[in-house]
């Protein structure tokens, strides 16, 4: 679908089938609201139109001036005369007005309804200040006050080549547009169209146009409404998210798997370092016992350390017995005879320690 229709009941793509082939035309918007959701001039500005929005409500007023860059934007109430005037400003999009008996009705069904004081200028004054070439169409929607709207310009000299009008009474289906239809017709306008909403009229020098206008918005428009599109593209914005988290769900998935993998691991090394532990702690007792024992082994070289020297002691006397035994003595006789080999020894080692005295 090539195109979006911004507007509450298809007026925009009515109007561009109309006058698409005119390149960057101007329109005038009375009661614009929204610069996008229910705006009828939204389309026409995204082709390069331009024009003049006229919103007393400062809400949406300030939407226009933040959003509508080429057209210009005027907090005016349009009247039948000039002054001002008292604007009823609803909790409810589309429904505030300039009219009393209106804003007191939507107060007693329960709406919230703020007041406040707004210049009022005609269409005339509009006209002369701030149109300088011809105007394509105008809009009026302004819930009740149509009226006032449409009295306060001259249709003869300000002539919009398509006028359309909300024709029923605000919020129902009632017709309202004999309060001011005549004034068109007797501007030379001609009825063109009604869309159950709206009544569309064509200056009759602009005649040609009626065969594009009298025609409900249709698939050979090629158009989608912008809360369809919005809805499509939410759509398409959730499915994105989905498929990613699709992704994260699988990729999830995984490190799962990798993750039990590496507990898998943790725990066989846990467990290697429980059995390493036993073998540190058995190797521990074991080299504990070894230490006692080279203590012990220790203790006991000492104690045979101990025990040489007593013996080299007991030998150095006995072998200062012997040196010093007379030859005939009974030791000398003894030694002789235990041990001829030790008393060759002993006799020799006799004689040498005799001849160094």
């Amino acid at each position: 679908m090539g195109i979006t229709s911004f507007a509450q009941n298809g007026e925009d793509i009515i109007l561009y089938r109309a006058l698409a082939q005119f390149e960057k035309g101007f329109y005038i918007d009375v009661g614009a609201c929204d610069p996008v959701d229910m705006s009828v001039t939204k389309l026409f500005y995204d082709s390069g139109w331009s024009g003049i929005n006229l919103e007393p409500d400062e809400t949406y007023f300030e939407l226009l001036v933040s959003q509508r860059k080429r057209d210009i934007n005027l907090p005016y109430i349009v009247s039948s005369e000039g002054g001002y005037s008292t604007f009823y400003s609803i909790d409810k999009k589309g429904l505030s007005t300039a009219c009393k008996q209106i804003a007191e009705d939507y107060e007693r069904d329960g709406f919230k309804v703020t007041s406040f004081k707004r210049r009022k200028a005609t269409l005339n004054e509009v006209f002369s200040s701030y149109v300088d070439d011809e105007v394509q169409f105008i809009k009026i929607d302004v819930e009740g006050y149509e009226a006032s709207v449409i009295n306060g310009n001259d249709w003869t000299i300000n002539r919009p080549w398509v006028v359309v009008v909300e024709s029923t009474r605000p919020n129902t289906p009632i017709a309202s547009y004999k309060e001011w239809e005549s004034v068109l017709l007797d501007a030379n306008y001609l009825f063109a169209y009604f869309d159950g909403l709206n009544r569309y009229y064509v200056a009759r020098d602009k005649e040609f146009l009626i065969e594009k206008i009298a025609l409900q918005p249709n698939v050979f428009d090629e158009y989608l409404r912008y809360d369809h599109r919005k809805a499509m593209s939410e759509r398409a914005r959730l499915e994105k998210k989905f498929e990613v988290m699709d992704q994260l769900v699988n990729h999830l998935g995984k490190l799962e798997t990798e993750l039990l993998a590496e507990r898998k691991k943790i725990w066989k090394l846990e467990h290697n370092q429980e059995n390493f532990d036993l073998k540190i702690s058995g190797l521990q007792q074991d080299l504990s016992k070894v230490e006692q024992q080279c203590s012990e082994i220790k203790r006991q070289r000492f104690s045979f350390k101990l025990l040489i020297r007593k013996i080299v002691s007991y030998a150095d006397k006995f072998l200062s017995i012997i040196i010093n035994t007379r030859p005939g003595s009974k030791i000398y006789r003894l030694i002789k005879k235990i041990s001829p080999q030790f008393f060759a020894k002993y006799s020799s080692l006799r004689k040498k320690f005799k001849s160094t005295d």
